[in-house]
């Protein structure tokens, strides 16, 4: 019931019915394993009815709640990021940097947090501030969206100081990592037209049984481990991917049935002439 719940209040968060989201939120019970979510997500619908008293008090009771578990950790990283971008939004810049700088540099959401930390300080007009988290933004990975915005902000923060020299050269090294990642996206393009990808995806198959997913299915060819893992870890790619699981194993058996059946109807022939022998 917990877990109707949550996807129940996500489907109004996204019609932006946020007060139907408060009321199904507020129903599930602290001892649920699901109230941690319940709380980020009753924050998320406070924020977008513009309750930031309300939504500040759910984040806050959420934060005090000791995190050991790495999903409870990243939980925590998400419910600063919201706040931080929150923050930033009303151009409250000071406190959008106190929540962003407590976002762990290893979770996942450190991306997020270094690009608005950058744009906190540019706001403020504290540009040589904001050019230290971009820059250890641009050293990540390239597909990353955060990322790529990081690398045009990072030349955009040079220019504001007139260092036009280093911008020129930000721009250059921006304008290059794009053409890359160009560069991997139609070879993932073409790794699915080709039919390459499927290969290397049915190859694997005898090692997955009918429950299996596809989120461990490692993929070897450049350009595809990025691109197309989003495509093979989403619902509709899985969803599909157990149907023909499915269907394999159903041509598997009437192929172990098509071998067996000589057999049967040898024996079958068998005992019907010995039973007419008897008769």
């Amino acid at each position: 019931r917990d877990d109707a719940a949550l996807m129940l209040a996500n489907i109004y968060l996204r019609q932006r019915k946020a007060d139907e989201a408060a009321k199904v939120l507020t129903a599930i019970k602290a001892d649920s394993s699901a109230y941690r979510y319940a709380m980020f997500n009753l924050g998320v619908a406070q924020l977008q009815l513009q309750q930031t008293p309300a939504s500040d008090q759910t984040f806050g009771q959420l934060l005090q709640m000791p995190s050991s578990l790495e999903s409870e950790k990243a939980l925590r990283d998400r419910t600063l990021l919201a706040q931080g971008y929150d923050l930033l939004r009303q151009q409250q810049f000071d406190n959008a940097v106190a929540r962003l700088r407590q976002v762990r540099l290893n979770g996942p959401y450190a991306n997020n947090a270094m690009l608005g930390l950058g744009w906190a300080y540019a706001r403020n007009k504290q540009f040589p501030e904001a050019i230290a988290p971009w820059q250890t933004l641009a050293q990540r990975s390239h597909a990353d969206l955060a990322v790529q915005e990081g690398r045009l902000a990072l030349p955009y923060a040079y220019q504001q100081m007139q260092a036009l020299a280093e911008a020129l050269d930000a721009y250059t090294s921006a304008l290059n990592s794009f053409d890359q990642e160009i560069g991997q996206i139609d070879l993932a393009i073409n790794s699915v037209r080709d039919g390459e990808t499927l290969k290397n995806l049915l190859a694997r198959l005898p090692e997955h049984r009918d429950t299996a997913a596809t989120d461990d299915v490692v993929l070897t060819r450049e350009g595809e481990q990025i691109y197309l893992g989003r495509v093979l870890t989403s619902h509709e790619f899985n969803a599909s991917f157990h149907r023909y699981q499915a269907l394999r194993q159903m041509r598997d058996n009437m192929a172990d049935w098509q071998r067996r059946l000589p057999v049967y109807t040898d024996m079958l022939v068998n005992h019907q002439r010995r039973f007419s022998e008897r008769i």
